[in-house]
């Protein structure tokens, strides 16, 4: 309240007091007033309400474009901005499909798949047509199986190195392929 005093004070004495009336009022001066001290003991600044700042000018050889309201920013630029930002896709490697991790299929035959160059033991597979109608060759992991024509396997995505061709594995444990059965001696 003591402040409000020595405002109203500062008014009273100082040339603007035809300005304000003897009671107090808001502080609603026009624009063309800018920061002032009525004395120096009571220091009032007044600024222009929502003052704009002054916009900033481009260089003089990015205006003169067509529909972008006379700014040129180089074709390079405009092409980036019409076709968006670039984003790279990886081709998919999964067999089955994108996004499946596994796929129920029934074993067409039984084959027996050579490795490459420096490896020799022979690869136990089945050829399986899968649910969705794809037909694909499927390692079968571990030693030794009973799979034959018409047995139900679940097959998964995954590359058999040393056999070029073979991209999926059989699970063992699930439908017809029992998990392996460890030998007593």
């Amino acid at each position: 309240m003591q402040s409000l005093k020595q405002i109203a004070s500062c008014f009273t004495k100082s040339p603007l007091s035809s300005i304000f009336s003897s009671h107090f009022k808001p502080l609603v001066i026009s624009p063309f007033l800018r920061p002032f001290s009525v004395s120096t003991t009571c220091p009032i600044y007044l600024t222009q309400a929502l003052e704009q700042k002054k916009a900033k000018k481009l260089p003089a050889h990015m205006y003169g474009g067509g529909e972008n309201g006379g700014v040129d920013y180089g074709w390079e630029v405009m092409d980036q901005h019409r076709k968006g930002p670039h984003k790279k896709t990886r081709p998919n490697r999964n067999p089955l499909g994108f996004g499946i991790p596994f796929a129920k299929g029934i074993v067409i035959k039984p084959v027996i798949k050579k490795p490459k160059k420096p490896n020799s033991a022979n690869r136990k597979c089945v050829l399986v047509k899968l649910s969705t109608g794809k037909e694909l060759t499927a390692y079968v992991p571990g030693e030794g199986h009973n799979l034959q024509e018409h047995n139900v396997v679940l097959v998964r995505p995954g590359n058999l190195q040393d056999v070029p061709g073979v991209k999926t594995k059989c699970i063992r444990g699930r439908y017809d392929l029992p998990h392996v059965i460890k030998k007593a001696m």
